[in-house]
């Protein structure tokens, strides 16, 4: 990863796959990598991101971010994590 002199991500490499960052404040506006460009849209958190289409972030009781959907309310990718 690497970072501006305020702490900023600006890309990471995973796998020499490259992501590129656009920063405001600690949270990306938009992220492109392999010509796919991702837009991310805020409110007390992330509310939605879009590359082809929007999807919708889905929070547990601690606000982290667990489940994205479609505008159709089909859950599109889901994670967990250990307390």
């Amino acid at each position: 990863m690497h970072y501006n002199g305020l702490g900023q991500r600006l890309s990471m490499n995973v796998a020499g796959v490259i992501t590129y960052y656009i920063m405001n404040s600690d949270r990306p506006l938009t992220a492109e990598s392999n010509g796919n460009t991702t837009s991310y849209l805020y409110g007390f958190g992330v509310i939605g991101e879009e590359t082809n289409a929007w999807s919708y972030a889905l929070t547990d009781g601690t606000n982290i971010q667990c489940q994205l959907t479609d505008a159709t309310d089909e859950v599109t990718y889901s994670t967990w994590h250990t307390p």
